[in-house]
């Protein structure tokens, strides 16, 4: 009878450490999230105009991936790729889009932008 106790024990040890692996990666849901389908990047109009990189803090996971990308792929030219590693969005325009705009649509979306670095392209 011991035996099935400690081994039911060592299986529940397992499957927690595997999970909290999976979180501190970013691969699991931390916030209500995880195994969701990630949003499809816009598909811009016209040529890309501007690219920024905003710096966010608060994402850990895929669901906080998600949620920003749904959030920027939700305005109109601009298409979003989150990189969770780097703590980071790449955000391409095919018009002028304001900083200011990215900005609260993340921090309505519940992070906080840390810094956004705004770099003009030249189409020729």
């Amino acid at each position: 009878m011991e035996y099935v106790i400690i081994a039911a024990l060592a299986v529940l040890v397992v499957l927690a450490v595997v999970s909290s692996v999976k979180h501190f990666k970013g691969q699991g849901g931390c916030c209500g999230g995880g195994g969701e389908i990630r949003p499809a990047r816009n598909k811009l109009d016209g040529p890309v105009v501007t690219v920024m990189t905003v710096g966010i803090d608060g994402m850990k996971c895929e669901h906080c991936r998600n949620s920003i990308e749904r959030a920027l792929n939700g305005i109109e030219g601009v298409s979003a790729r989150v990189d969770l590693h780097k703590k980071t969005v790449k955000v391409e325009t095919d018009r002028e889009v304001n900083a200011d705009v990215i900005k609260k649509a993340v921090e309505k979306a519940g992070y906080h932008v840390t810094g956004i670095e705004v770099r003009k392209v030249e189409n020729k």
